[in-house]
């Protein structure tokens, strides 16, 4: 080889030492550490009271989730109830935030999608109102594990363990905060071995299920008190023409108990969902023997599939579709051969 070529090669090898050195000097991109630090900042999840979720351009697109009355609640969904096993998951995430440190220049921020006018802002806040952490949240990580972030006040930027836009249902880079996914949509909060009766009313018909308690033969006195009372869901009246085999009972029962709405309304808006003189209502009595009714109103407008529905006495407007609605008013009234 010649000379000239050695030196050549001599000479791009230094300036990419020099490169080197300068990149990890600069604070600018950091190679990954495997050291995770912690962002939590020792929060524990019962001093969280409020979680807000948004993009910092559309601060109206997000998510509030607040603790009222030791329940969470979706404000920005009518203030409908959350669901649990979500906010169980997002307290664990919350107070566990760990970041591995990847840069250090403001300049470096668009990279990371953390310019003031791409980020999504995560705001936890306490009891009292005060900020407990304060997060913008940029990019997805690397195969789409985690997210690059970084504290309000400061150029330190982390890339998380954990997805946090994927907890609050943003999976493509322009996709807002989704509160929808946290509400929850299971209509009723009962156990159905603790219920005493259930009557289904479909226009002009009815079909009463009744949880008779089953006779059993005990051996002592003891044992009749020690053991809880075994149940089972059987018809009671029905209303002429209506036919229901033994074996039918426990199946509807599920159906109601089980109902899940896909959607909940604006409840200012009450006097207009139909409910004046409702044709299918459910009455459940419980095992303190209070009726709690639920009725359905009219279809959604322009969807022909989803019904406004409510439980008297709740400030929750639930939207159930067909489906649901023809398994518990239709179909059991049907004639049959």
């Amino acid at each position: 080889m010649k000379s000239k070529s050695i030196y050549t090669l001599v000479a791009i090898f230094a300036i990419l030492i020099v490169i080197y050195i300068i990149q990890n000097n600069s604070g600018e991109k950091k190679p990954a550490t495997e050291e995770y630090i912690d962002l939590s900042k020792g929060v524990n999840g019962d001093e969280i009271a409020e979680v807000d979720v948004f993009r910092a351009n559309k601060p109206d697109s997000g998510i509030i989730l607040a603790l009222e009355n030791d329940s969470w609640k979706v404000k920005t969904k009518y203030n409908a109830p959350a669901k649990k096993s979500e906010i169980d998951k997002l307290m664990e995430d919350l107070t566990g935030i760990k970041g591995e440190l990847r840069g250090t220049n403001p300049e470096l921020a668009g990279d990371f999608g953390l310019k003031d006018s791409q980020v999504v802002k995560l705001i936890v806040k306490g009891n009292k109102g005060d900020t407990l952490l304060n997060f913008a949240l940029g990019k997805r990580g690397p195969d789409y594990r985690g997210v690059f972030l970084k504290e309000s006040g400061s150029n330190n930027i982390y890339l998380s363990h954990q997805n946090l836009l994927q907890s609050f249902g943003i999976f493509t880079d322009n996709a807002n905060p989704d509160s929808k996914r946290w509400v929850e949509t299971k209509v009723f909060d009962y156990n159905r071995n603790d219920l005493q009766k259930i009557k289904i009313i479909s226009r002009n018909k009815s079909i009463e299920l009744i949880n008779e308690v089953i006779k059993t033969n005990t051996t002592s006195k003891a044992d009749s008190i020690k053991a809880a009372p075994k149940k089972k869901w059987k018809k009671g009246k029905l209303s002429p023409g209506v036919k229901l085999a033994d074996n039918q009972a426990n199946p509807l029962v599920g159906m109601v108990v089980n109902l899940r709405a896909t959607d909940v309304a604006n409840p200012d808006s009450v006097n207009n969902y139909g409910f004046e003189r409702p044709k299918y209502k459910i009455e459940i009595t419980d095992s303190a023997g209070d009726l709690h009714t639920f009725i359905i109103g009219k279809q959604v407008p322009g969807d022909e599939n989803n019904y406004y529905a409510r439980i008297l006495g709740k400030n929750i407007i639930f939207i159930v579709n067909k489906s649901g609605f023809n398994n518990i008013f239709v179909t059991p009234f049907k004639k049959k051969k």
